[in-house]
């Protein structure tokens, strides 16, 4: 009697007595073939990507938000919220390339390079102008170094 492996859309006839050593041969084939199918359509999803949203995303270059109330877990009161704010510099494929900088609540300032990665600022962040950004900089570095 011939058994049939059935893992997702993929179907792997086990044949009759099948020794636990060739099935699990078997299985490790089947999954090696789903992991290089799963990334050949990931890397096609990602050019499709590209190709669809690069020239809108490309516009965002340039542009500076500001995410007005960030905080650590479980804010109290006011003083427990600080701004964060972010320039677009440049994009890798759909991830938005962005500097960060913060001065939190601790008064630790914070600079850092990352990513927005679904193509777009996040819930909460609002566009703001380059003198805004500017001068919080500014203003922030100033704090660290006098």
């Amino acid at each position: 009697m011939e058994s049939l492996l059935h893992l997702g859309q993929q179907t792997i006839k086990l044949g009759g007595m099948m020794n636990k050593n060739k099935m699990l041969l078997e299985l490790k084939k089947a999954e090696a073939a789903a992991v290089k199918a799963n990334k050949k359509e990931y890397a096609l999803r990602e050019k499709f990507d590209v190709l669809i949203k690069g020239p809108e995303l490309l516009k965002l270059v340039g542009k500076t938000y500001k995410y007005a109330k960030n905080c650590f877990s479980c804010p109290e009161k006011e003083e427990d919220y600080w701004p964060v704010y972010a320039k677009v510099v440049g994009m890798d494929g759909t991830v938005i390339k962005i500097v960060e900088f913060e001065t939190d609540s601790c008064g630790n300032f914070n600079y850092k390079h990352n990513g927005w990665y679904n193509g777009e600022p996040g819930s909460g962040w609002e566009e703001c102008s380059l003198e805004e950004y500017c001068k919080e900089f500014a203003k922030q570095l100033s704090k660290v170094i006098p």
